[in-house]
């Protein structure tokens, strides 16, 4: 195995693990304990139905791409069609009528009261609709693409160019979508396009939600032919991960959705001390109940403990039964994203929906890892320089993973992650932080998995610029760290040198590569540096003159903190785009003839093979 697979495989496992062992035992507590139970009776619900609607998936894959089919294709197709109506239908009800929750107050539906079943049983606001509706909707949607791909002749799933043009051309779509929408949002906040919060929050969940699907598609078809044409591993595997992972998983979500009103009640009837219960008001019992900090304790550590058991099955059969290991993390990387759509259908669906689609391309990419998992590859000696190189790029990887999930601001997760607010004068770090993070992993990623070696100028070129780089980065903490403290002028000499420093680094590199480049006969990738090189800076322009103007000020400029604040803004954006006005040289001294012919010989280490020349 390469190094770079390697670490896409860790990334994948590590993320997912931390999600389910970590973020999702967070929120059942926070859930668990908070003020109502309807969050905790909605979410486990939710979850619940996501199992069943994954099983319903394998199972699908089972019935239709056996060597015999046990149910013929148009009556699946059928079945699918039927789900994916009816979850459109509840969606767009939820939006006509307004109605989101079942029950709800003050009675609906009508003549209930606002509770299902009596006063002890479902309360108001139970059932989330729009969830139920976007998980049937999504089940629909997936049965729908097995069913049209058995209907249509591909009893081994989709191959060759077709299935590559299918997947890929659908990730990307998905992909272009998310990052057309996160840079809107980011800039625009809640009024993208100019328009209201109502009509623009609901283009930006439509507009995210063909992005989930079209990313979904994408898994189904790229990763059902590698399950078909290993059968005999992978389909014993689908029946162990039906029966016993999802199956138990909903029923144990069900149980806890239907008894955790009335067990609140049934417990306070005995808890004198209010150990496991507390109520607010002691005589409207049990509506105004909920359970305690050590009660969450108990069951976010059962969850977080059921979890942890599987990843420790996981590691002992990845050796004997990789397949299943595999499958299973598949798995588990869609209940991770459908779940955190699911759960967070208030204000923040447009951001769970983005993680949710993300979390399907993480997918995406790392099934395609695990294609050549069982290829001989021989022993690669790293060196020193390739060893720092992975422990570099593992560190990059977590960082722009960390700014990524900084997006979100759920009601679950406290404030610890890099500050970000959509819209004009807000904090964009997590996005600028995003960029300069995934890009420098991007750039050594492509290193890690060089098989040529660079010439002497182009590695002058790739040093100089990432010295600039990373003085860009210095200068910007700089800044950062002095934001709000109103120091007169404000222009710290360090920040500001750093900053020129970088920018003569990053001008003198780019430079170098873009004539090494015409001269070697790499022309795009010359233009390309050019290109970078011009239009950054000039985007830098504007940035500039706002600082300047406040630098030339005879007594700087008064403090406030909306003049800090965009002066700061001014001198982020400025670094920034300095630093994409590098990414294009950054890219060329890396790319080009990456890899060998195979009948060259292998190379004396990853990224450090003899010198061919450009």
């Amino acid at each position: 195995m390469s190094w770079a697979r390697a670490i896409i495989l860790a990334a994948g496992l590590f993320f997912v693990s931390m999600i389910l062992m970590n973020q999702f035992p967070g929120y059942v507590y926070t859930v668990f304990t908070g003020a109502r139970l309807t969050k905790f009776e909605q979410g486990m619900l939710d979850v619940s139905l996501v199992s069943l609607g994954l099983a319903i998936l394998l199972m699908t894959v089972l019935f239709l791409f056996d060597p015999k089919p046990v149910i013929p294709p148009f009556l699946v197709a059928g079945f699918g069609a039927v789900l994916f109506v009816v979850g459109l239908a509840g969606l767009i009800l939820v939006y006509v009528t307004g109605h989101q929750y079942l029950p709800d107050t003050p009675d609906f539906p009508a003549g209930t009261g606002g509770t299902l079943f009596g006063s002890i049983w479902l309360q108001a606001q139970s059932i989330d609709l729009e969830a139920v509706s976007m998980i049937v909707l999504g089940t629909g949607f997936g049965v729908l693409v097995y069913a049209l791909l058995a209907w249509a002749g591909f009893n081994k799933g989709l191959t060759g160019p077709a299935r590559d043009f299918l997947a890929w051309g659908a990730a990307i779509i998905a992909a272009i979508f998310m990052a057309i929408y996160v840079v809107l949002y980011t800039f625009q906040g809640d009024n993208i396009l100019g328009l209201s919060t109502g009509p623009a929050q609901l283009i930006g969940n439509i507009f995210l939600g063909i992005a989930l699907l079209l990313a979904f598609g994408a898994v189904q078809i790229w990763f059902l032919p590698v399950m078909i044409a290993e059968r005999r591993r992978y389909m014993p595997a689908a029946y162990l991960i039906v029966f016993f992972g999802l199956l138990p998983m909903f029923v144990a979500f069900l149980v806890l959705f239907l008894i955790a009103y009335p067990l609140v009640y049934w417990i306070h009837g005995w808890d004198g001390t209010n150990f496991l219960t507390v109520c607010a008001v002691k005589t409207d019992i049990p509506a105004t109940c909920t359970f305690t900090q050590y009660s969450g304790y108990i069951i976010a550590t059962l969850v977080n403990g059921a979890f942890f058991t599987a990843g420790l099955a996981a590691i002992y059969f990845w050796r004997g039964k990789r397949q299943a290991v595999i499958l299973a993390t598949v798995v588990s990387f869609l209940l991770c994203a459908f779940a955190a759509v699911v759960i967070h259908t208030d204000d923040q669906l447009r951001v769970a929906l983005f993680i949710g689609t993300a979390i399907l391309l993480m997918t995406m990419v790392w099934t395609y890892s695990t294609r050549h998992e069982y290829a001989s590859v021989a022993a690669v000696q790293l060196g020193c320089a390739g060893q720092w190189l992975v422990l570099g790029t593992v560190i990059l990887v977590y960082l722009a993973g960390f700014a990524f999930f900084s997006f979100q601001e759920f009601f679950e997760t406290e404030a610890l992650g890099i500050s970000f607010g959509g819209g004009p004068n807000q904090l964009h770090d997590a996005f600028w932080s995003l960029l300069v993070f995934g890009g420098l992993a991007l750039i050594q990623f492509i290193l890690l998995s060089r098989r040529y070696g660079l010439s002497g100028l182009r590695k002058f070129s790739l040093w100089v610029v990432a010295l600039g780089m990373t003085m860009l980065v210095i200068s910007g903490i700089q800044f950062s760290l002095e934001f709000g403290n109103g120091v007169q002028g404000r222009l710290l000499l360090f920040g500001t040198t750093m900053y020129a420093l970088g920018l003569i680094f990053v001008l003198v590199g780019s430079i170098f590569e873009i004539a090494n480049s015409l001269v070697s006969g790499r022309r795009f990738w010359g233009m390309l540096s050019f290109f970078t090189l011009g239009f950054f800076l000039f985007l830098a322009i504007h940035p500039f003159e706002t600082i300047i103007s406040d630098a030339t000020l005879p007594k700087g400029i008064p403090y406030t903190l909306a003049a800090d604040q965009q002066l700061i803004g001014a001198w982020v954006t400025a670094i920034v785009l300095t630093t994409f006005a590098g990414s294009g040289a950054l890219l060329s001294s890396v790319v080009g003839r990456i890899r060998r012919p195979r009948a060259e010989a292998a190379t004396n280490g990853v990224g450090l093979a003899p010198n061919i020349g450009d």
